[in-house]
C-alpha cells in the first residue's frame, strides 16, 4: 500500500539493492499529471517522497505534495546524502528503513 517516489532509475536500483522493492522513478524531478493519475489508480495509500536533497528536489517535493496530499498519506524521510543513488546499502538501512517501518 506504499509507493516510494525517486527521481531516477539509479535511485530505484540502490533501494532495490537495500531490499526496498516498492520504489518507482519519475525520470526527472517532477511528477507528471499522467504519473499522478497512475498513482491514483495504483491502490497505494502512502506516498514516500525521496527526491534529491537539492533545489530541484525540494521543488519536486513541494509539487508532489501539492498534487497528492488530498489523496495519499505523504511521508518525506530525511537522509544525509544529496541523492539516494549515492548512499550505500548500509546507509539506506540505517537512515531510510527505520523511517519507513511497516510500509516496506
Amino acid at each position: 500500500k506504499t509507493v516510494i517516489l525517486v527521481e531516477g532509475q539509479g535511485d530505484v536500483w540502490r533501494l532495490y539493492e537495500a531490499g526496498i522493492r516498492n520504489s518507482v522513478g519519475m525520470f526527472g524531478s517532477s511528477l507528471s499529471d499522467g504519473q499522478a493519475r497512475i498513482l491514483e489508480t495504483s491502490g497505494a495509500l502512502n506516498v514516500v517522497i525521496l527526491t534529491d536533497n537539492d533545489e530541484a528536489g525540494d521543488k519536486a517535493k513541494k509539487s508532489i505534495i501539492h498534487k497528492c496530499d488530498r489523496l495519499f498519506h505523504i511521508i518525506c524521510p530525511e537522509f544525509s546524502k544529496c541523492d539516494i543513488g549515492e548512499m550505500t546499502v548500509a546507509e539506506i538501512s540505517e537512515e531510510i528503513k527505520p523511517q519507513l517501518e511497516g510500509m516496506i
